[in-house]
């Protein structure tokens, strides 16, 4: 897996390094001190996830943020001083795939990037639960600001609430895999979210609510896996793009 590592320290990006490469499959293919840096190297487009250290936090969400604007197929993973439902609801928001905590153990750590790296999310049990609750009671009161979806952006929404990527959905749909990108976004923001994760649950919880509906997908489409002494919990949905 090639992994980069965007971090002002200096020493903390070589221990990182170092660290990352003693495990088998992994490479760092970028290292560098900001994500404008990252952008402009060579070796952007080969990097599978790029941990950012966000040594300050605003700093580090407006860095996930920059990254998935100019490349939104590109997997971020936040470094913390720590972790909790919040933080790691605005780390989501700002586009991460999750968030770990510069404490953890390095077995960790490797479960986290492998995780993000397969289209899964890195996120904790409770604030999956706040996210899952939030939808539920936006769709239980009826949101009058979202915006009714269209067939086709329905079509796409049950492909990636089944854990289809752009270019299955694309060969699926028999379009190109920029109109799907231009689908997602649609759906985004007609939904309210800003990921796949977002769009997936508002789909398993409309689901829910029709008869039959939720029967139709793969049940592992938000099949869950306990890890870390059952602490955190990776919800198995397609990654951002």
């Amino acid at each position: 897996m090639n992994i980069g590592i965007i971090s002002p320290r200096v020493l903390f990006r070589k221990g990182l390094r170092a660290l990352l490469e003693s495990v088998k499959d992994f490479a760092v293919t970028l290292e560098t001190d900001g994500p404008a840096a990252a952008l402009k190297l060579p070796d952007f487009g080969r990097t599978k996830v790029l941990l950012i250290d966000a040594l300050n936090l605003v700093e580090g969400f407006e860095a996930s943020a920059q990254i998935q604007q100019h490349s939104p197929d590109t997997i971020t993973l936040l470094l913390t001083d720590h972790t909790d439902p919040e933080l790691e609801l605005r780390a989501f928001k700002a586009g991460c795939q999750g968030s770990i905590s510069w404490e953890s153990h390095p077995e960790l750590l490797e479960k986290a990037l492998r995780a993000v790296s397969q289209g899964e999310v890195w996120i904790s049990l409770q604030a999956s639960s706040q996210l899952v609750n939030k939808l539920v009671r936006r769709v239980s009161q009826g949101d009058n600001e979202i915006e009714e979806l269209t067939r086709r952006e329905w079509e796409v929404l049950v492909l990636v609430a089944s854990g289809n990527r752009n270019k299955e959905i694309a060969s699926r749909l028999c379009v190109s895999e920029n109109t799907v990108k231009t689908h997602l976004y649609a759906i985004y923001r007609k939904l309210h979210v800003g990921t796949r994760m977002g769009a997936a649950l508002f789909f398993f919880q409309h689901a829910n609510r029709q008869v039959g509906l939720a029967d139709s997908l793969p049940a592992a489409g938000l099949a869950d896996k306990t890890v870390s002494n059952g602490a955190r919990r990776k919800l198995k949905l397609p990654a951002a793009r």
